[in-house]
């Protein structure tokens, strides 16, 4: 009877063995689908990353081009703005401009220099400013009309 003892003990003893490897073998499968799932996942994850790179790279190229149109709006305003501040200076617009005050005195000059023969004191100064005033007029008439 000792025989059939240990022959049934052995079979339980393979019967308990067998479970144990149906269930690691259960479990392998369980962390293999697991495993599946994840990689799944992953890959629609992937996915979804690169099409929010790929959206926020279009969108940071469109701020880019943004910020240089208006990057160059300011610039052309601070250009306007600068052509009216000068203008402002000149007092254009005024019914004596800096211009007009400046041709006027310049014509004066010449006609007490030519016409009138001055040759008293400071007579080369007057001579001097008079060709950096009319100078000067079409300096500033120059920009005015590169502006306009």
């Amino acid at each position: 009877m000792s025989d059939k003892n240990d022959e049934a003990v052995e079979i339980v003893e393979l019967q308990k063995t067998v479970q144990q490897k149906n269930e690691c073998i259960d479990n392998r499968n369980r962390t293999l689908r697991e495993q599946e799932k994840l990689m799944e996942n992953v890959e629609k994850d992937r996915d979804l990353y690169k099409r929010e790179f790929e959206r926020a790279a279009k969108i940071i190229d469109e701020l880019r081009i943004s910020v240089k149109d208006d990057e160059q709006k300011l610039i052309d305003s601070g250009k306007e703005l600068e052509r009216i501040a000068v203008k402002d200076v000149l007092g254009m617009g005024r019914a004596w401009s800096i211009a007009d005050i400046l041709s006027k005195l310049c014509n004066a000059a010449e006609i007490l220099l030519n016409k009138k023969d001055y040759d008293g004191d400071g007579w080369e100064e007057i001579g001097e400013a008079v060709s950096h005033g009319r100078l000067c007029m079409s300096s500033v008439d120059e920009w005015l009309q590169r502006g306009e």
